[in-house]
Parts: C-alpha cells; sequence; structure tokens
C-alpha cells in the first residue's frame, strides 16, 4: 500500500473549525508518546484543562503574522505538522534566525517520512532567505528528536532552560552556510 502524503500551508481556514483542534490533537499525541509515562509528562500535557490552552495557542498562530505553518495529510487526516517563527522585517534581509519552533508527528505515522517531509520543507523555506541561522528547542530527553536534527547539521548552541523533573530544553542551531567559491 503506498502511502500519498500532501503538504499544506497551514491558515484558520484549511480544515474548517477543527484546525486549532488537528493540530493540539497530533501536539499532545506526539508529547505524550516522547514524554514516556505520565509521571515524565509535564502537568501541561496532563490536564485536560491545559488543551484548551494549545487550542488557543495553535489558533492564535494559525493567524498571527511572522508564523508559518505547514500540515502533513494522508488520507484526509493531518498526520504531522511544522510551526516557523518568521523574524520580521524584509525576508531577504539578514537579522534575526528563524526559529523553528514545532515539528510534531502523530506517533501512529512514526518513521514512515513525515518528520522528514516536514522538515525538509521547514529548511527549504529558511535557506531561500537572508536570514544566518535557524534555530530550535529540544527536550533533553528526547533522543529520537535530537538525533534527528543532529543528523541535519544543527548544533547545541549553549542554551538551556529548564523543562521539568529535573531536565532541559536544549538550544540548538542551524547556520547558513556562505555558497563554496569558484
Amino acid at each position: 500500500m503506498a502511502l500519498f502524503l500532501a503538504l499544506l500551508t497551514l491558515g484558520d481556514d484549511t480544515l474548517g473549525e477543527d484546525t486549532a483542534d488537528a493540530l493540539t490533537r497530533v501536539h499532545l499525541a506526539a508529547r505524550a508518546a516522547y514524554y514516556g509515562s505520565a509521571a515524565a509528562t509535564p502537568a501541561t500535557a496532563r490536564q485536560s484543562t491545559q488543551q484548551h490552552d494549545y487550542r488557543r495557542m495553535w489558533r492564535a498562530r494559525l493567524t498571527e503574522p511572522g508564523w508559518r505553518l505547514t500540515g502533513a495529510f494522508s488520507d484526509g487526516s493531518l498526520r504531522g505538522f511544522s510551526a516557523a517563527q518568521v523574524p520580521p522585517g524584509d525576508p531577504d534581509a539578514p537579522g534575526q534566525p528563524v526559529h523553528l519552533a514545532a515539528l510534531y508527528v502523530d506517533p501512529g505515522h512514526w518513521g514512515i517520512g513525515i518528520g522528514s517531509l516536514l522538515y525538509d520543507a521547514f529548511e527549504t523555506a529558511w535557506r531561500s532567505t537572508a536570514t544566518p541561522a535557524a534555530t530550535l528547542e529540544v527536550w533533553s530527553q528526547n533522543h529520537r528528536a535530537r538525533v534527528f536534527y543532529a543528523r541535519r547539521g544543527w548544533e547545541l548552541d549553549g542554551r538551556v532552560r529548564p523543562a521539568h523533573a529535573g531536565t532541559d530544553y536544549l538550544g540548538m542551531v542551524l547556520r547558513a552556510h556562505a555558497p563554496d567559491g569558484p
């Protein structure tokens, strides 16, 4: 059976009223899978009352200037998405880095290339601008994600932000390299 994937730039009306709900569903499913047991899951991902905050966050990011969301679909359903924060100003003028704020894939669809497809779309869009670097944060215990980004040239940049249960979020950077000379 062949898997057909379509990438779409997401807007508030991509899936009608359900766009923010679909983003929240994939977001929370992926977080639950990589955080593991309830003991290791941050309270914000465990408490159903917080899901409303995620819906509100994704709904806002669908319409706020400076955010670019891309979704991967198969069989009419959202299977994964990325969210990048693009610095304000002229996209062709050097300035602040583009921030890859999210790259989530529904765990039932891990290992079939959806994350790579979304990542490649992000990197292609970023490299088409004059921004000098791209940044992201990754949970220190999410080894799958850390390997995924390291294989693509990302490096730890020294930024550390406290997470939960004595763990951290680690900053990573991917720098634009000048083309090789003649």
